[in-house]
């Protein structure tokens, strides 16, 4: 949550999430889709009890339609801007952006929350942040990105790290990957110009997924977590200047199962806490009597325990800067 940064912080990440969802709605022939499930959040079932009428149900089983997916087109309701910025952190979006037409995109939508294989049928969680971004890794693996995702130019990733939007530019059945950083006025950013083509239905409207990509699934929840958090902080940092990936990863790993031995387990905050040890290095070497003490105060919210983590570093900084004022 955004409440983890500073005030500073906070107002700038929320400044420029908003900038880069009002350009995407001023850009001519483009329409940028939103993905919400009801179930997961009161805060989401209000929001979308207050705008039924640009509803896009996902399902077609009533039964589902009040818990299961629907799609919001941003265009239709600019308003949802300054809504997403007040609960980004929360690690809830996804943005699909297209020029194909709403019965195109809502239909292609709908047959990828329907997966298929072995005869069996599931449904499909692909528009999560955590599942999409292990989801996309394995369609590229395998020389899929077109078949599922062709209908999409450009499709932009809420990550576990608030002020990091991860942007993946569809292009000949695969994808350029970059990094927002939301703090550092959009850094990153680009946007495709050319209009995709190689859109086609999926058949029996659902996603048939093959063994290799139930491979990449299966293990999603907190495997695929520390794999991502591996690779982003990789990048951030610079590690493998350092550290091989392994010690990366043992490092991430080991840190994680420290955090949640002292019952810290959503993952924003397992990412926040690890990302410490690699941003904040010497406060990490010299602390650790009170980041341990701190975990131990299971009596505590988890929250309320990685506040203080962050407040403490939080003086720290600012004994640096007037040590350096000082010297000047």
């Amino acid at each position: 949550m955004l409440t983890l940064y500073k005030d500073k912080q906070q107002t700038t990440i929320s400044n420029n999430i908003t900038d880069l969802m009002v350009n995407m709605l001023e850009r001519d022939h483009f329409l940028t889709w939103l993905i919400l499930e009801p179930a997961r959040d009161e805060e989401i079932k209000y929001f979308l009890s207050e705008h039924e009428e640009v509803l896009y149900y996902l399902f077609d089983d009533e039964s589902l339609q009040e818990v299961g997916a629907v799609a919001i087109c941003l265009q239709d309701l600019p308003e949802a801007v300054e809504w997403i910025a007040k609960h980004w952190g929360k690690n809830w979006f996804s943005f699909f952006v297209t020029k194909h037409d709403i019965v195109e995109v809502i239909k292609h939508m709908s047959s990828l929350c329907y997966l298929s294989s072995h005869n069996k049928m599931y449904l499909f969680r692909y528009y999560e942040p955590v599942t999409f971004s292990c989801w996309v890794n394995a369609l590229k693996e395998v020389k899929r990105v077109d078949e599922a995702l062709g209908v999409f130019s450009e499709i932009y990733v809420e990550t576990p790290l608030p002020h990091l939007l991860m942007q993946y530019i569809l292009h000949d059945d695969m994808y350029t990957q970059q990094t927002i950083d939301l703090e550092d006025g959009l850094k990153g950013l680009s946007f495709s110009l050319s209009h995709r083509e190689v859109y086609s239905p999926l058949l029996d409207n659902c996603w048939y997924m093959r063994q290799k990509e139930y491979e990449y699934l299966s293990p999603v929840s907190l495997y695929a977590f520390k794999i991502k958090l591996c690779k982003n902080l990789v990048e951030t940092y610079h590690l493998l200047d350092r550290y091989t990936l392994t010690e990366v990863y043992t490092i991430i790993n080991n840190e994680v199962s420290r955090a949640m031995k002292h019952s810290i387990v959503q993952k924003y905050l397992l990412a926040h806490f690890v990302n410490i040890y690699f941003e904040y290095p010497s406060f990490w070497k010299k602390s650790q009597h009170m980041i341990q003490k701190t975990l131990e105060k299971i009596e505590m919210d988890e929250v309320d325990r990685m506040e203080i983590i962050l407040q403490a570093i939080s003086e720290l900084e600012d004994e640096k800067n007037n040590e350096i004022k000082k010297g000047l």
